[in-house]
Parts: C-alpha cells; structure tokens; sequence
C-alpha cells in the first residue's frame, strides 16, 4: 500500500480576475519526482491545455484557477506535473454569494516547474563517520558505514607476543595485530573526500577524514 503524506495550507486571494489557491503537496511513493513551480501557474483539470480549471468569484463571474509560484508538484509524465489544491468557489444562495471550499487534483505543465534534484550520496557521509568512535571493531565501522562506500586494506602487521611467569617461563602467546583502511572519491564536481581508520587487534585507535559532507 503506498503511504500517502499530505501537508496542506488553505487560503485564496483575488488578484486581476483570477483566484489564487493554496496547495496540498501530496507525496504516492518515496520514489515520487518533485519540483517547484517557476511562476504562477493554470491549473487544468486534466492533463490537456484544452481542460483550464475555473472557478467562480464573489461578485459570480467565472475566473481561471491559478496555482502559486513556489508550490510543490508532483510529476504526472514527462509533459505534466500535478498537485492536491484547495480553492475557493462562490455559489448563489437567496441572491447573495457565499463562499466555498473545493478539493482537487489539478494538473500543471512541467515547463513551469523545477525538479528537485536529489542531493548524491558519493559514500561515508560526515554524519556516518561521526558516529563511528574510538574502540569500535571493523565490523561494527563497516554496518555504520553501509553499503556506499568499501574500505580499501591499506597495510596489515600482525605480532606474537610471549607471556612470562615469574620465573620467566613461557606460559603462552598473545597474536597481535594491526591493520589501516582507507576510502576515498573525486565528487563530479570535484570535491575530493578521503576517510582514514587504524585498528590495533580490531579495535580502532585512530580516525582521520577529510572533505565530508
């Protein structure tokens, strides 16, 4: 079931012959393309030049319902963007106007809206590596981390130390080791970020990064 997330903002204003409305933004998946309207805008009933969306004003003359500059809109197709609105409607009663409120889906040409471009995700991410602390295994760093971004093995040194007793007798081995990773990337635009960890037997004593966003 797709979750549906609505914020919404009535109101409406009468500008020049033509009804100003507030919108709904509505959201029908997380992989929804969005953008901004670039001007005030025609709505249309349906996705067609032929179908202007009109209302009717207090003083009952018929108006073109428009939708805001800077209101959020969904893509329909690549020629089409719509959106949720709420406008108001006049109707006649006992000779006196009185006002309504009408819901709809109205449709808006895209060449009047800017998508909104979602931000890239190039790997470690300065928030990821904020959360990775001093002590933490490898595995522990590489679930924060996630699937963006693979730690290259840079160097791996491994020891074995003796344990005396108090004469001096060998009563075992402790294997030691340490280890370096790192991750790096050149953004498109350029911007370089490098991440550095050092483990000693696969607990982190040092982190260094540079360039994170």
């Amino acid at each position: 079931m797709k979750n549906k997330l609505i914020a919404s903002a009535l109101g409406a204003v009468m500008l020049s012959g033509t009804l100003f409305c507030s919108h709904i933004g509505k959201v029908e998946a997380a992989t929804v393309t969005n953008g901004k309207l670039t001007a005030i805008t025609t709505a249309y009933s349906n996705a067609s030049l032929k179908y202007p969306l009109y209302t009717i004003n207090s003083k009952g003359k018929k108006v073109l319902v428009t939708v805001a500059k800077g209101s959020t809109a969904y893509k329909y197709n690549s020629l089409w963007f719509k959106e949720s609105i709420k406008y108001t409607k006049y109707k006649l009663v006992n000779h006196k106007y009185v006002k309504g409120t009408i819901s709809a889906t109205v449709y808006v040409p895209s060449k009047y809206v800017k998508v909104d471009k979602p931000k890239p995700v190039y790997g470690i991410t300065l928030a990821e590596y904020n959360q990775i602390k001093i002590g933490m295994t490898l595995a522990e760093v590489k679930q924060i981390i996630g699937t963006n971004a693979t730690l290259k093995l840079d160097s791996s040194n491994s020891w074995d130390e003796d344990q005396y007793d108090n004469d001096l007798n060998v009563i075992g081995t402790i294997h030691h080791t340490d280890s370096s990773y790192s991750w790096d990337y050149t953004s498109p635009d350029f911007d370089t970020m490098d991440v550095s960890f050092d483990f000693s037997d696969n607990k982190l004593t040092n982190k260094y990064e540079y360039g994170l966003k």
